[in-house]
């Protein structure tokens, strides 16, 4: 089985010169994501017959020198002569399996190459049995790495450093916590006990390899930059069940409802808010000045010149308007960390994991803030042009006169 389908390999029975025997296939034509390739299993099916009828068989055999040959350089390479004798073995069934009676082990009574080779042993009491036959890995007796949720040191009063014993399909495996982690995808379920997160690659083989039944991923992720589609990706992996894209997710999110009425609030209201900001400055700007027009006559009388009168106005104002956006800055700030973390928008009727978190688009914030500026800057070109046409100077010599 490739890529979720079926080929017929068509195994034929090649001997060489020293009483060996290869079976040999050739694979279909492979995309390049299918590689690299693994040996999973052989299968071995008992057809001896006596006058046409299924009868009971043993077979020895003794495997050596798993050899691929590139059908483009036909160069081949053993890739397993099984001269390691604690990397990889032959599953050897347990006893009461419903495939008991066959047995493998390391021999050197028979080798195609070097010292040692693979015996396999079948019996086969019942007439055209089938049994599988995979390859294992001796895997390190040391326990897994594995990351602890909160929750579970909580409850077992573990630390960082333990080691920890979990039943796996009934497989004990121990497992030392490496560290601690709040948030895993898919493990969103707060009424358990926690949760241990481990390296799949490990884990898998330790499982397949005690029992009969294959444990396969049913959750993949998978990282695409956003230049490949889901449909794009079935051509190269087993076609899913359900499949998300996170780019599609987030359309969701934006054609919420409730996203696009929170949405549309802030904005009106940031746009009402600003001009009634505006119109409050330019109001308040103008009044204030009319309010101090003895100030400034007696400013006039003590040497000041009309153009520094008009700059010490412009300047007052530019402070008032720089504290006015740092104040309101922080009591924003400080508005979203309160409200913001209340008002989420998730799928469906569960909680949102990991928690809402308002995040501050600064860059976003430097835009508004220089659009703002230069909002404000012509409210007070447009109000100190106004002041100018009313001559301010002609207060001093009414005083004059007087």
């Amino acid at each position: 089985t490739l890529d979720g389908r079926d080929f017929s390999l068509g195994i034929r029975i090649r001997p060489d010169n020293g009483g060996w025997y290869y079976f040999e296939s050739l694979l279909p034509k492979l995309p390049p994501s299918s590689f690299p390739l693994s040996l999973q299993s052989l299968w071995f099916q008992n057809q001896a017959t006596r006058l046409g009828e299924p009868i009971t068989k043993e077979i020895s055999l003794v495997a050596d020198d798993f050899t691929v040959v590139d059908a483009i350089t036909q160069k081949s390479q053993i890739v397993e002569d099984f001269e390691s004798l604690n990397r990889t073995v032959f599953l050897i069934t347990m006893s009461g399996s419903r495939y008991y009676g066959i047995f493998s082990s390391v021999t050197d009574r028979a080798a195609h190459s070097g010292i040692w080779g693979q015996s396999i042993f079948m019996n086969n009491p019942p007439p055209m049995q089938i049994y599988p036959l995979r390859m294992r890995r001796t895997w390190t007796q040391d326990p897994l790495p594995a990351l602890a949720s909160g929750a579970f040191l909580d409850t077992t009063k573990l630390g960082v450093g333990d080691v920890v014993r979990a039943s796996i399909n009934g497989v004990e495996t121990d497992f030392q916590i490496a560290g601690a982690l709040r948030y895993f995808p898919t493990m969103y379920n707060q009424s358990q006990n926690g949760y241990l997160v481990t390296s799949r690659d490990l884990l898998l083989p330790l499982l397949n390899d005690t029992q009969e039944t294959p444990i396969n991923p049913n959750e993949v992720f998978i990282d695409t930059g956003g230049s490949l589609s889901l449909e794009s990706l079935s051509a190269i992996m087993p076609v899913p069940s359900q499949g998300w894209s996170a780019e599609n997710v987030r359309k969701t999110f934006a054609a919420n409802p409730l996203a696009l009425g929170l949405r549309s609030v802030a904005f009106f209201g940031f746009i009402l808010t600003a001009l009634l900001s505006l119109l409050g400055f330019s109001t308040h700007f103008y009044l204030s000045i009319r309010q101090r027009e003895t100030l400034y006559g007696v400013m006039r009388a003590l040497g000041i010149s009309v153009r520094q009168l008009y700059a010490w106005i412009v300047l007052e104002q530019a402070i008032l308007i720089l504290s006015g956006l740092i104040l309101g800055t922080a009591l924003g700030l400080l508005l979203n960390q309160i409200t913001l973390p209340r008002l989420p928008v998730s799928l469906g009727d569960g909680q949102s994991i990991p928690p809402f978190v308002a995040r501050t688009n600064w860059p976003a914030i430097g835009q508004l803030y220089l659009g703002l500026l230069f909002a404000f800057l012509i409210v007070i070109a447009i109000v100190t042009a106004f002041l100018w046409r009313t001559h301010l100077e002609r207060i001093l010599r009414m005083g004059e006169e007087s």
